[in-house]
């Protein structure tokens, strides 16, 4: 074939990417960049949301020190519609 880089592969093997058809392999590297994209958004969205639930972390182990916890006081640092829904939740 013409179209091919390299020597064909052995029948039952797995074609090395120096024997794939030209655009096979653009085909392969295309997608590789696009799992690459994908794959780096994701690792950004878990490093935010580590980083969010870390500070969360940090406030109740500091709310636990001292005079201990306060929910009411966790709410309010957490999100302010939290911190209505705690003043309206008795006890």
């Amino acid at each position: 074939m013409a179209d091919r880089v390299g020597k064909p592969a052995a029948a039952g093997s797995a074609a090395p990417l120096d024997q794939l058809p030209a655009g096979e392999l653009a085909r392969k590297l295309a997608e590789s960049q696009q799992m690459i994209a994908r794959f780096s958004r994701e690792n950004e969205r878990l490093a935010n949301q580590n980083e969010q639930l870390t500070g969360s972390k940090q406030i109740v182990a500091n709310d636990y020190k001292g005079e201990g916890f306060c929910w009411e006081r966790f709410c309010m640092r957490t999100s302010p519609a939290l911190a209505d829904q705690c003043r309206r939740t008795p006890g």
